[in-house]
């Protein structure tokens, strides 16, 4: 099942695209921006397919034009409730913008990262 509850946003908003098609993982596809106000649009999304399948989940960053601070917690809040549930996350593909974001506060040394979708296929032995 794929879910497109957005479409690739130009105004300042998120959009979200799930694909539950993979075999292993779920891809999830952010674009836009992602602010502390869509908090509840991560929540909704992508909180609840923690656990599901086969216990992965990629998030392509590649579509994602800014991040702010609220932006960035929504990111920790959802990694950390996939480590807690024993669910493998990789961030993959992130903007220069936003690579820069994780540099500048260190997170790219907490997050799984990866500089492609296929890098992030073969952290999770795909």
């Amino acid at each position: 099942m794929t879910d497109q509850p957005h479409a690739t946003p130009a105004d300042g908003t998120l959009g979200i695209e799930v694909h539950d098609d993979r075999p292993k993982y779920t891809l999830v596809h952010l674009r836009g921006e992602l602010h502390g106000r869509d908090a509840e649009t991560v929540q909704d999304q992508l909180h609840s397919r923690i656990g599901d399948r086969e216990a992965a989940m990629i998030v392509d960053l590649s579509g994602l034009r800014t991040i702010d601070s609220g932006g960035l917690s929504q990111l920790i809040s959802l990694t950390t409730h996939a480590r807690l549930s024993q669910t493998r996350l990789v961030l993959a593909s992130p903007t220069p913008f936003v690579a820069g974001v994780f540099a500048t506060t260190r997170l790219n040394e907490w997050f799984d990262l990866a500089d492609t979708l296929e890098q992030a296929e073969g952290l999770l032995g795909e």
